[in-house]
């Protein structure tokens, strides 16, 4: 019987364990998906932000290439 109780505080002691284990990588998951959302934001702004200057770059391109040659 002595056994069988160790056995069974073992038991218990492991499913304590376990649970603060998940209660752990529950709270980095958490975390680790708001950092996510935050990265996919920050890109998206990054391509709106690319976008923008690609625009500012093709304008200053086609003014550069339609600028009359002067003579020297």
């Amino acid at each position: 019987m002595n056994t069988f109780n160790k056995v069974i505080l073992q038991q218990e002691q492991n499913a304590r364990d376990a649970k603060h284990e998940i209660t752990i990588l529950t709270g980095v998951i958490s975390v680790q998906g708001r950092d996510i959302k935050d990265i996919k934001s920050r890109i998206n702004d990054f391509d709106q932000h690319f976008a923008s200057l690609e625009e500012k770059l093709d304008r200053v391109l086609q003014i550069l290439t339609t600028l009359p040659k002067r003579d020297k």
